[in-house]
């Protein structure tokens, strides 16, 4: 069966509070276990919060591009 992947960059666009509070609300939003995969990219300074926050979205680091 196919999955869909649904990504979001943040840039440098969200503090820290706010970026762990938005994985939280996409994380509550969004279902676990089906067919579409829900990736965060937030900025690296607060990637370990992010990780912290135990979401169990996928969490990944932009390259900077």
């Amino acid at each position: 069966m196919r999955r869909f992947l649904i990504a979001g960059n943040w840039k440098m666009n969200l503090s820290r509070t706010t970026c762990v509070s938005l994985a939280q609300a996409i994380a509550a939003g969004c279902p676990q276990g089906g067919r579409t995969e829900v990736a965060v990219f937030p900025p690296a300074v607060y990637l370990e919060a992010v990780l912290a926050a135990g979401t169990g979205l996928v969490v990944g680091c932009p390259n900077g591009e």
